[in-house]
């Protein structure tokens, strides 16, 4: 699913305590293409993220999905677009501590009454390496293997997009390089269209392109 945003602002607050978060953002992601966004903390990348995961509303401008502009859609419209479309990994791993490791990846299938495909689900469990997870608990898992089973939770639903929030935030240097590794080769194999957000500048360097958020504003680095 391509991805195209124009002149994207985002406000909080009035007066003194107004803060301009992102500021007439413009940009395009191809269908399948993977991208890092790099900011320093309070940059605006978690506020781009939660726009593009329709998650938040924008004070101005449009984002667009394919040709469907989710700006001017109400919340109910998004929160199905969300399930069917977009699969989020974030830093914490969000798991239920009282369901086992595939209860977890199913959860949002059986939120969103969704009758997942048993060979698609297979397949992403032998690619993240989880087959003899399954039926561990969280507290049972390394972080590393928590999370993959977050990212085979954002999977489940067939996405068109995975947004990731510093998704090895929490993780050792070798935990992080077999996620990303593992994130990469399978949205990739999926035709997905993943935009990471990270402030570890080495991550980032995995990426062709890279968009720098600073003071609010979009700049684009082409590796």
């Amino acid at each position: 699913m391509k991805i195209v945003v124009n002149n994207l602002t985002k406000t909080y607050g009035k007066g003194e305590y107004k803060v301009n978060a992102l500021k007439s953002c413009s940009f395009s992601i191809e269908t399948g293409e993977q991208i890092a966004v790099t900011g320093t903390s309070g940059s605006g990348k978690s506020t781009l993220l939660h726009l593009l995961g329709c998650l938040d509303t924008p004070t101005s401008g449009d984002v667009y999905f394919d040709d469907n502009n989710v700006c001017c859609k109400n919340e109910s419209y998004l929160a199905e677009f969300r399930i069917h479309n977009i699969g989020f990994v974030f830093q914490f791993y969000n798991l239920l501590p009282e369901l086992s490791a595939f209860e977890n990846i199913i959860l949002p299938a059986m939120m969103a009454n969704y009758k997942y495909d048993v060979n698609y689900l297979n397949s992403i469990i032998k690619k993240l390496e989880l087959s003899d997870r399954l039926h561990h608990l969280p507290g049972q898992l390394s972080g590393g293997q928590q999370q993959r089973v977050a990212i085979a939770r954002a999977l489940i639903n067939n996405p068109k997009i995975i947004l990731c929030d510093e998704p090895t935030g929490n993780l050792d240097s070798n935990n992080s390089e077999n996620v990303i590794s593992l994130l990469n080769e399978t949205t990739k194999d999926y035709g997905i269209t993943l935009v990471v957000v990270t402030h570890d500048i080495s991550l980032s360097k995995r990426y062709n392109r890279i968009l720098t958020i600073s003071d609010g504003f979009v700049n684009e680095d082409f590796e």
